[in-house]
């Protein structure tokens, strides 16, 4: 019994310690509502807004540079630190880290997009209402 509750004691107490360190308040001077948020790796990451706006940061969000403003991207996804999608009524790639993006053609114009998923910068799915 004594084990038990030690064991428990110590869990909670790592528990307790790992949940605090993960998350930290960032501050900015957007005032725009983030809609989606996506890291490719450790420090490079986006944030797609409310507005026409899309953030990016390169040094795991301790600062973000609004780089593309454009279009309200409802979700974004990049496979590299350069190759990424987005949808907003249509899908949208970017091949410079989203500076730029340009329309790609589904064949659907019917449908808007509602999700995507890549694995690379040539495969991947996109999921429509």
């Amino acid at each position: 019994m004594r084990k038990t509750f030690g064991l428990l004691l110590v869990f909670i107490i790592i528990s307790n310690n790992i949940l605090r360190a993960q998350w930290v308040i960032q501050k900015n001077d957007i005032s725009y509502n983030p809609i989606f948020i996506h890291f490719y790796d450790e420090n490079n990451g986006w944030v797609s807004t409310s507005q026409p706006c899309l953030l990016r940061t390169t040094d795991g969000g301790n600062s973000w540079t609004n780089i593309y403003s454009g279009a309200a991207f409802n979700k974004i996804q990049f496979v590299n630190k350069l190759v990424g999608y987005a949808i907003s009524n249509d899908l949208f790639k970017t091949t410079d880290g989203g500076f730029t993006w340009n329309k790609l053609e589904t064949g659907n114009t019917v449908a808007i997009p509602d999700d995507i998923f890549f694995i690379s910068d040539k495969i991947g799915w996109v999921k429509y209402n």
